[in-house]
This record gives C-alpha cells, structure tokens and sequence, in this order.
C-alpha cells in the first residue's frame, strides 16, 4: 500500500467532514472527482484505501462487490494446508510468499510462477483447475481480481498477493510482446528490476501483452526459459505447494528444537535453494515424459492384441 495515497486520502476527508475509517463509495468517487489523477494513480489509490480498510478489518459501505463464490481468498495469515499435527511447520501465504527469489535469473522466472500456484491454493483451487487457469479469467483493473474475486493486498510488497500476480503476469507481458526491442527480454526483466517492497507492483500497470499467452501457468524448464503453449503439469502443481512452503530451517509443531550431538550444517543459500529446487523440476519433467512414453507404449501393445 503507498502511504501517501491513504495519508492525502485521509486529508482530503478532513476538509470535506467525511470519515476516512471507515468511509463509504460514494465518498471514494467523490475524492477520486475532486483529486483527479491518470489510471495508474487511480488504481493506485483504490488500492490503498482497500487495503488499508482490510488491514482495519473495516467495511468499505456502497463498494461494488462482485458475485459471490463458494472458495473466498484466504488471507495471507492463514496457513494454505493444515498443519499436521507432529510434522514440520507450514509457512503461511505471507511467509512462502516472503521467501521466494522473485529477482534473479532463471529461478526469479520460476518462483513468480510459483508465486501465483500459491496464491491460488491458499483460495482452495485444485491442481486441475489451477493448471486450467487461462488469461481471459484474469482482470487488473481498477484491481487484480481472477474469477470477478479480487485478489486480497497487504501492507509489504512481498507478501502481497496482488503483487505476486503482477509480478508474474510481467514475466508473460515481457515473454510475449514482440512489439519491443529484444533487449527487453525476461532474463533483463528479472535481474535489472529487483523488488522494491516500499511499491506495490499490483499498483502499477501491467503492459497487456501477457493476455496473448494462451495459458497463465506454462512450463518453465531449468534455464528459466517458458515454453509456449504448455501447461504446468498436476505433479509440479503438488511440488510446488510442497516444497515452497517449507521453512529453510523447519522445527516441530508444539517442540522446542532438538539438542545437537554433531556440527549443524550451513543453511543453503537462496542459490543454492534454487538449484535444488529446479532439480526436482527437472526429475518431475523426466518423470512426466516417461509416464507419457509408457502409455503411447501401452496403447500400442493393446492394438496390436486386438488385430
């Protein structure tokens, strides 16, 4: 959320006698027709008024509200899948969302896809409908929103889930605009923009590009390449909400950590979680395209039984 945005939003309210927390839509429209501003400074300011009556969990009276769906958007405080119960820890929304190299090539393509795969199951999603997600179902104005929900904000830019999305749908806009100079590619993208977490990126808009892809979740494979015309297979959905939950250090439910009898091993480093993490990518692949293999096999052998 900008600051400035709410803090001018409050002032305004003060000239004109109207509460700011909570206030009503119809004295956002007004503000937004008194202080007028571009689209972008728009969203900008919807969006912090929004998020600052949701951080207050207060109502924002008269605001248009899409039509209800069974599966509401988990807030970011609320764990994705239970815990078990003497198992390691969860990360919750926040927190997986928190640790995720978004900067840095290959693996910054990489987690901002798997950024919105966690986005999606802290809703509820299935992996089927997860890997079915296409853009048209996709809106980011005058906020981000999949299936007429908008997707909920937070305070810092890195737990946001409304950034997580903007952050990937960059990726596809840079991916699939062949409008601009080839310089401008996802490799420049990731490494030459590191994340401001004092910026919302869902705050600023997103070139339309990406609406061209004709899947919002593609493969990317281990050189942070997407390849076109994919779609994310139900095994990776289910490694990444495994594996990008877990905490670098995970400890024990209710259990204070074990005392050590031999030297602990350095924690990995985000490179070298990375890696790991794109190697287990790269088992799954092998592991798919062998499944694949074994059926045409199967299919083959039960025709020629046939004859």
């Amino acid at each position: 959320m900008t600051v400035g945005d709410w803090e001018q939003f409050e002032d305004w309210c003060t000239a004109a006698g109207q509460p700011a927390l909570p206030t009503t839509w119809a004295a956002v429209q007004e503000f937004l027709a008194d202080v007028p501003g571009a689209p972008s400074t728009v969203r900008r300011r919807l969006g912090a008024i929004r998020a600052r009556h949701a951080t207050a969990r207060a109502a924002l009276s008269g605001a248009p509200t899409p039509a209800p769906v069974p599966t509401p958007w988990h807030t970011p405080g609320e764990l994705i899948d239970p815990d078990v119960e003497d198992g390691p820890r969860w990360l919750d929304l926040g927190e997986a969302l928190h640790q995720l190299p978004v900067h840095g090539h290959p693996h910054g393509v990489t987690a901002r896809r798997d950024a919105v795969v966690l986005v999606l199951a802290a809703r509820g999603w299935s992996r089927r409908r997860i890997t079915a997600l296409v853009p048209d179902r996709v809106y980011t104005e005058p906020v981000t929103g999949i299936d007429q929900v908008d997707v909920p904000m937070t305070n810092h830019g890195l737990t946001c889930p409304s950034c997580a999305l903007t952050r990937w749908l960059r990726v596809l806009a840079t991916e699939y605009d062949t409008s601009g100079p080839v310089e401008d590619s996802v490799e420049r993208l990731v490494d030459a923009h590191p994340v401001d977490v004092r910026v919302h990126d869902c705050a600023t808009p997103v070139p339309q590009a990406w609406r061209q892809a004709p899947h919002l979740l593609p493969v990317v494979d281990r050189y942070g390449r997407i390849e076109h015309g994919s779609v994310i297979p139900l095994r990776r959905v289910t490694a990444i909400t495994g594996t990008r939950q877990r905490p670098d250090t995970p400890i024990a439910q209710g259990r204070s950590r074990p005392v050590r009898t031999h030297p602990a091993r350095p924690a990995p480093t985000p490179a070298e979680r990375a890696r790991q993490i794109h190697e287990i990518d790269e088992a799954l692949d092998t592991l798919d395209a062998a499944i694949a293999d074994a059926d045409r096999h199967w299919h083959v052998i039960l025709s020629r039984l046939e004859q």
